[in-house]
């Protein structure tokens, strides 16, 4: 086996036994677990700036994984916003969207 097989085996066999690169509801509530339970929830502003969070702007939705094209854009979409009705992906995942009341 050559280096450059031997080192592409390693990456690979190091990226699927990596952590998966999103924070799920379990880990947010062990990580909120370390801070005081009245401190302040903000989320960042539009263009700068922080806004409040308030229980209204949280929102379980769908999402197509992995749909955004451009590195300014959000990396998922809801797949009915960005597909038409006949070529939706088949698989989306639930997820929790946290919206910051700006912009």
């Amino acid at each position: 086996m050559t280096d450059s097989v031997a080192a592409h085996g390693e990456e690979t066999h190091r990226k699927s036994s990596q952590k998966p690169d999103y924070l799920t509801i379990g880990e947010l509530i062990r990580l909120l677990s370390d801070h005081p339970p009245d401190l302040r929830v903000v989320v960042d502003g539009y263009e700068g700036g922080y806004d409040d969070l308030s229980a209204g702007q949280l929102r379980r939705i769908r999402i197509a994984l992995g749909v955004g094209e451009e590195d300014w854009y959000g990396d998922h979409e809801e797949p009915d916003l960005v597909f038409p009705e006949d070529r939706r992906p088949t698989e989306s995942v639930e997820a929790l969207v946290l919206r910051r009341r700006s912009g």
